[in-house]
C-alpha cells in the first residue's frame, strides 16, 4: 500500500539540488489568450521532489529555491514566493524509498508590457535541480499577446456640432454659388435674345 506521511525534519538533513527535479505548471498566463494590458499577472506552481532511502531523513530547502522566468527570450528574472505545501512523503509501490514532494507557488507582474505576441519561458535554480513542464518532457512556456487597453477618443458635443456647422456652411455656398452661375447663365441667354430680337426688327 502507499501511505503518505507528513514528514518531521527536526533530524532530518536537507537534499542535495541536484537530488531534486520540479515540475512546472503555468496558470497566468494562460496559452494563447489575449490580454489587454499593459500589466500581465504571471502565476507558476512548481511541484518539487525527490527520494530518501529513511523516512523522514531529509527535506526540500524550499526558501533556497527560485523559480525564474524569461520574456521573449530576455535575461531570467526571479518571481517572489507566495505559499507552499507542507512537505509530504510517500512510499514508493516498487522500490524500497520513499517520494519527499512539495508544492511551491510563485507570482509576478509584468508592467507595462507592449503590445504584440510574447512568449515566457520558466525554470528554477539553482541550476543543478532538473525541471520540466508539469505536462511533458519539455521545458516549460507558454504563449499569450498583450493588446492596447486605451479607450478610442471620444468626440465631444461641441466638436460634433462644430463639423455639423462647418458641412451646412460649405453646403450653403455650393448653393450659392450654383445660384450666381445659373442667374449670370439666364441673364446672358436674355440679353442674347433680346439683342437678336432688335436686330431683326432693325433690318425690317
Amino acid at each position: 500500500m502507499n501511505f503518505g506521511y507528513c514528514a518531521e525534519t527536526s533530524n532530518a538533513v536537507p537534499y542535495n539540488y541536484d537530488e531534486l527535479s520540479a515540475q512546472i505548471k503555468v496558470t497566468s498566463p494562460i496559452e494563447n489568450i489575449t490580454y489587454s494590458g499593459p500589466d500581465v499577472v504571471v502565476n507558476a506552481d512548481a511541484y518539487i521532489g525527490g527520494h530518501e532511502q529513511e523516512i523522514g531523513s531529509r527535506y526540500i530547502p524550499y526558501q533556497n529555491i527560485s523559480c525564474v522566468y524569461s520574456l521573449d527570450g530576455s535575461e531570467w528574472q526571479n518571481m517572489s514566493l507566495v505559499s507552499f505545501s507542507n512537505l509530504n512523503t510517500f512510499s514508493s509501490l516498487v522500490n524500497s524509498f520513499w517520494y519527499t514532494t512539495m508544492w511551491l507557488n510563485y507570482t509576478v507582474v509584468l508592467h507595462n508590457a507592449p503590445e504584440g505576441s510574447h512568449y515566457l519561458t520558466f525554470n528554477v535554480t539553482p541550476n543543478a535541480t532538473y525541471s520540466r513542464s508539469y505536462s511533458g518532457p519539455e521545458k516549460t512556456s507558454v504563449h499569450f499577446e498583450v493588446q492596447s487597453s486605451e479607450p478610442s477618443p471620444v468626440q465631444s458635443p461641441l466638436n460634433e456640432l462644430n463639423d455639423i456647422l462647418i458641412i451646412g456652411l460649405v453646403i450653403a455656398v455650393v448653393i450659392c454659388v450654383g445660384s450666381v452661375i445659373y442667374v449670370k447663365k439666364a441673364l446672358s441667354t436674355e440679353s442674347l435674345t433680346k439683342y437678336c430680337r432688335g436686330f431683326s426688327e432693325s433690318k425690317e
